[in-house]
């Protein structure tokens, strides 16, 4: 029975490193907040976030001037801005 406990507690040990390995060794990626569209230059502010699909939901939730109408724009790897409309869907802007 000791061996059966001692084996699922390093089994559980295991699957927690892996998951917090995977989630915490990422990169951030910096968004730009903007309130409405980013082609009025109505600069809100900047986050940082893990994954492009949660920055509208970062962008609105850190800054109150938006009122739940941010848009968040990052730059790809080719530093091409790309933004995210409130359907979630990117476009390049």
């Amino acid at each position: 029975m000791a061996k059966l406990t001692v084996s699922i507690l390093i089994f559980g040990m295991l699957i927690c490193f892996l998951i917090f390995s995977d989630v915490y060794g990422k990169d951030d990626i910096s968004v730009t907040c903007y309130r409405g569209d980013p082609a009025d230059d109505r600069r809100i502010g900047e986050v940082a976030v893990f994954n492009v699909n949660s920055a509208r939901g970062n962008c609105n939730a850190l800054y109150y001037d938006c009122e739940g109408n941010c848009t968040p724009c990052y730059a790809d790897e080719d530093s091409r801005v790309i933004c995210i409309d409130p359907l979630g869907k990117p476009y390049y802007l």
